[in-house]
């Protein structure tokens, strides 16, 4: 690793110890700063802690969950994570995630603080005859900093839209999430789906169900699982919308925020092992 991008570890590292994050803006090129009041988080248990918080799974998740569909691995495809989570959606055709942070976060993957958690599925034939090799990463979105300045802008920020196989070529990437680890705190970036890729033809010839359906609440789900599991004590979400609200996020103050990660940043945990065969489902909801 050069010395420059030992300090773009470092300097994200600070920065997230802090209580901020990067997130690049798609219309001005600018990598903004953000460290938001309240501040959302989400519970790392599936069942009521002591005060009475728990991440929520719907029975539809529950069931999806109990399928056995999904193959779950950590950090045997970062890079294809962390490009997928950039692509352009429907709801949002410009992303926060751009080359530059994809490099940045590449690299604190690489020195042990970010990591991925991937769901496959069984590799069709249209599957392998579209995949690509996966390409080298590099993805995320008001406070200024000089650290903007040391990411050079890509010129062209090509983006896979091919399916992504899995080493073996037996199975191929449906749904995946990402963040970074510092001690015992989590810090939650993005997740991506893409059930497409698992479609089943119907009896009418039309696309079937797809296995895929949720796979990203899955890998959250086994993410919140495992965080609970090696003993993580924070897992920040950042900004709190609808759609984190439906797993039972809930907000702290900046202060009280700064205190928990203060308490967290120093207080080791090991990443692996990762064993979602023992992440227990939930009977009922919540």
């Amino acid at each position: 690793m050069s010395d420059q991008d030992h300090e773009i570890v470092s300097g994200l590292l600070q920065a997230y110890r802090a209580g901020i994050f990067p997130m690049a803006d798609p219309d001005t090129g600018v990598i903004d700063w953000y460290s938001p009041d309240p501040r959302s988080l989400m519970p790392i248990s599936i069942y009521p802690d002591h005060q009475g918080r728990c991440f929520h799974v719907s029975r539809s998740l529950a069931r999806r969950l109990r399928s056995g569909h999904l193959v779950l691995t950590t950090d045997a495809a970062f890079t294809s994570v962390i490009r997928s989570c950039a692509e352009p959606r429907e709801e949002r055709p410009d992303s926060w995630i751009d080359e530059r942070i994809i490099h940045a976060f590449t690299l604190l993957h690489h020195a042990g603080h970010a990591h991925s958690i991937e769901a496959w599925l069984p590799a069709g034939p249209l599957s392998v005859a579209a995949a690509a090799p996966s390409r080298p990463a590099q993805a995320y979105g008001r406070r200024r900093s000089d650290m903007h300045r040391r990411w050079t802008r890509s010129q062209h920020d090509s983006r896979s839209v091919t399916p992504v196989l899995s080493h073996d070529g037996l199975h191929v990437l449906v749904g995946g999430i990402y963040g970074v680890s510092i001690g015992s705190a989590f810090f939650a970036e993005s997740m991506f789906c893409r059930p497409e890729l698992g479609h089943r033809p119907g009896a009418d010839g039309q696309a079937g169900n797809s296995p895929g359906t949720d796979a990203s609440k899955v890998c959250l789900f086994h993410l919140v699982s495992h965080l609970h599991a090696r003993g993580y004590t924070v897992m920040d979400v950042q900004l709190r919308n609808s759609h984190t609200d439906q797993f039972g996020v809930y907000t702290v103050t900046r202060d009280t925020y700064l205190e928990m990660l203060a308490a967290s940043c120093d207080r080791p945990t090991s990443w692996l092992p990762f064993d979602p065969a023992r992440h227990v489902v939930p009977t009922r909801s919540p």
